[in-house]
């Protein structure tokens, strides 16, 4: 495919979820020729980022807000649940999953928002005007030069096809920086960032194996209190963790979950035995799947406690 800078064009620096959706609303409501370029350094994270691509998502996790707010447009606010309910390609889904209906108040496994995503991408491309076009390209963007009214993009490794990646700079009348929040140093871990026993990236295929391979009667320490944590827990107690699960953390802020009507079945499981006082199973669901209306859920310390042995 040959470039031209006689286009006007607007180059979006990644494509997770944030530069997905500027892609797709760029190409809704343009209505002179434009050319919406998406660069994404990591193939993988095309139409999905760290958060929801399926590689680093195990199905148990879960969106951390109903269903029903996930939806990529706030004029069809029922766009994503009805996407899962009537679009969505369920190969390969679990029996869990496969014949579920999801509604406004329920969960949905963040795995699936990726194929969202790329659907709703690809029919903003399908419908958009005339002279107004997709371009996605793999590539890691290494500097932007601002001239006068335009800006020079450098692109690394820069392909629009397999096998074929060169250094290129693009000419571009609007840059948007949507590479999301980058990796940090972890100074305390470096003596043990090589242990075979240490998860540095839990969102990733490497780090859910390792998660889900360790002995059931293993002390685990989890650094952090938050989404990630209960996600690394979930799946340690779905798989029948006894070991003791500690979570640490500096700021003492915790995820605030809902409490189940004892004997109420829990979506997806829809075991009667997950509750929010009594199970394992109920400790493992920990009523993610329903927080209360305003998308945030309600706990105690006490009930983070509970995850301990």
């Amino acid at each position: 495919m040959r470039l031209s800078d006689r286009l006007r064009r607007v180059v979006v620096v990644g494509a997770g979820l944030g530069g997905t959706a500027t892609a797709v609303r760029l190409l809704q409501f343009a209505r002179e020729p434009l050319q919406v370029m998406l660069i994404e350094r990591r193939p993988e994270y095309r139409s999905a980022g760290v958060a929801y691509h399926p590689a680093g998502n195990h199905w148990h996790h879960v969106f951390n807000i109903q269903a029903g707010r996930m939806s990529m447009f706030r004029e069809d606010v029922d766009d994503f649940v009805a996407w899962a309910n009537d679009e969505a390609d369920r190969t390969g889904w679990p029996p869990e999953w496969s014949g579920f209906t999801f509604t406004e108040s329920g969960p949905a496994p963040r795995r699936i928002y990726a194929a969202y995503l790329a659907d709703r991408l690809a029919r903003a491309a399908r419908e958009a005007a005339d002279g107004v076009t997709l371009v996605e390209a793999d590539g890691e963007v290494v500097d932007v030069a601002v001239g006068a009214g335009h800006a020079h993009v450098v692109v690394e490794r820069f392909s629009l096809s397999p096998n074929e990646t060169s250094r290129v700079t693009l000419r571009a009348d609007h840059v948007v920086v949507a590479t999301g929040l980058e990796e940090r140093d972890l100074p305390f871990a470096a003596g043990v960032a090589d242990h075979p026993s240490f998860v540095r990236h839990p969102y990733s295929e490497a780090g859910i194996a390792r998660i889900l391979g360790t002995g059931k009667d293993a002390t685990v320490a989890i650094i952090g209190t938050l989404l990630t944590a209960y996600d690394s827990a979930t799946l340690l107690l779905r798989r029948g963790h006894t070991g003791k699960i500690a979570m640490i953390s500096r700021s003492g802020r915790m995820l605030r979950t809902t409490r189940r009507t004892t004997g109420t079945a829990c979506s997806p499981c829809r075991r009667r035995a997950c509750t929010a006082r009594a199970t394992k199973a109920g400790k493992a669901c920990f009523a993610a799947s329903r927080p209360n209306g305003n998308g945030r859920a309600r706990s105690s310390p006490a009930n983070i406690r509970k995850w301990r042995r």
